[in-house]
């Protein structure tokens, strides 16, 4: 997979502007994204720092998302309890490690999104992975901005943080390097450790590079925070209300992909501040 187009690339404007002018910017595409998607409420009308239509998610906002993640959460793991028989045994495994796990999320959840954390609910792309990337030449164009097609249209309308497209692209990484994996073992069998070793660490390499890349470009602490925990925090929750999406989607739709999200999830609840689960 190639990578140039998140962690900075020849590339020119988004959202239709300045499409035949071609420029070098090495900020992370994502973060071009974000701060160049403009969203106009009322003619004219700019926020103090500029910015057109975002709007401020407020504290009652942030308070509201552990409960909705934890509903979410419910209605995938009710799902996987009916359909644990029915499932293969590695997967079987992953969905009891997950099951096991849901009694203690509601208190590790309300450490992610402190009380005190404010940032903006912007007009976001919804459903960012290196499938909407593409590479033409030495220019790269993001593309489908309809959003999540599982979303109906009001919720694909509502804006959200940053972090959210974060998330996403972090979460197709994860996939594009098990979904390698699953495809060499088919023509090398007996290769899975070495294999899974080396797409496990390009897989780690590849993240902490985007994550760092973009935490240092998006200086507005508006749309990313500055304090590392706070940043981690907003970023895991939508990391694993990304991947429970996944997996309620591929239990629905493709039930051999499901241990991709399965394993994503455990991951990140073996990751701090889950690590004492």
């Amino acid at each position: 997979v190639n990578l140039y187009a998140v962690l900075g690339h020849p590339h020119r404007d988004l959202a239709g502007e300045q499409l035949g002018h071609r420029r070098l910017d090495r900020r992370p595409l994502p973060v071009v994204l974000h701060r160049r998607r403009p969203i106009r409420q009322q003619p004219g009308r700019l926020d103090p720092g500029g910015h057109v239509g975002q709007l401020p998610a407020d504290r009652l906002e942030l308070r509201d998302g552990p409960a909705e993640l934890l509903a979410l959460a419910g209605r995938v793991c009710d799902t996987l309890r009916l359909r644990r028989d029915t499932l293969k045994e590695t997967e079987r495994q992953l969905a009891d490690q997950l099951l096991a796990l849901q009694a203690a999320l509601p208190d590790v959840l309300e450490t992610l999104l402190p009380r005190e954390l404010e940032v903006l609910n912007i007009r976001h792309h919804g459903d960012l992975h290196l499938g909407q990337l593409l590479i033409v030449k030495d220019d790269i164009f993001i593309v489908d901005f309809a959003g999540e097609p599982r979303r109906t249209i009001a919720e694909r309308r509502c804006r959200a943080p940053a972090a959210r497209d974060v998330a996403s692209l972090v979460r197709s990484i994860d996939y594009s390097a098990t979904a390698a994996l699953e495809r060499a073992l088919k023509v090398a069998h007996d290769e899975h450790g070495k294999l899974g070793a080396a797409l496990g660490e390009w897989r780690d390499r590849a993240t902490i590079a985007f994550f760092a890349s973009y935490s240092e470009a998006m200086a507005d602490q508006r749309l990313w925070p500055s304090d590392s925990g706070a940043a981690e925090g907003i970023l895991t929750f939508f990391l694993l209300e990304k991947a429970l999406n996944e997996i309620e989607h591929e239990l629905l739709y493709r039930p051999d992909w499901l241990r991709m999200p399965l394993t994503g999830i455990i991951r990140t609840l073996s990751q701090p501040p889950f690590e004492a689960l």
